[in-house]
């Protein structure tokens, strides 16, 4: 739990300014240099424990049959990619803890993700569940 609030802190530093981070301690910008190695990975245990919903598997079952092939699950740092086409393109299945209640405007938590992903280089896909919805079989 520590290393991915370190590797959060990490990633938000890296969206600042440089002027931040120079006004580090030595310490500081040693400790977070460390946690910056972020490689992606997948952890067969976390996804025994973590099973993705029901529209998370429709759109893995589509992207096969379209033949993208994927990985699901992937951890990266302190996130969970939902869909991941080979290194860097992600497909991010936004759901309703994406949103605000009752608005269609995303969460400052969602929209913090995109932009670290973005800043760690990353390109991301957003798929709101509403819309994939709303296609129908």
């Amino acid at each position: 739990m520590a290393s991915k609030f370190y590797q959060t802190s990490m990633l938000k530093f890296d969206c600042f300014s440089d002027a931040l981070w120079e006004s580090l301690c030595f310490e500081g910008k040693s400790l977070l240099t460390k946690v910056r190695r972020v490689r992606p990975t997948e952890d067969e245990k976390f996804l025994e424990k973590h099973s993705s919903n029901k529209t998370h598997h429709l759109i893995g079952k589509f992207m096969v049959s379209v033949g993208l092939l994927h990985r699901s699950d992937v951890l990266v740092g302190p996130f969970t990619l939902h869909k991941m086409v080979g290194d860097r393109t992600v497909f991010e299945i936004s759901s309703t803890v994406d949103y605000y209640r009752d608005t269609s405007m995303r969460s400052i938590q969602s929209l913090a993700k995109t932009r670290l992903l973005h800043k760690m280089g990353f390109k991301i896909v957003c798929i709101p569940t509403r819309q994939w919805e709303q296609c129908g079989n």
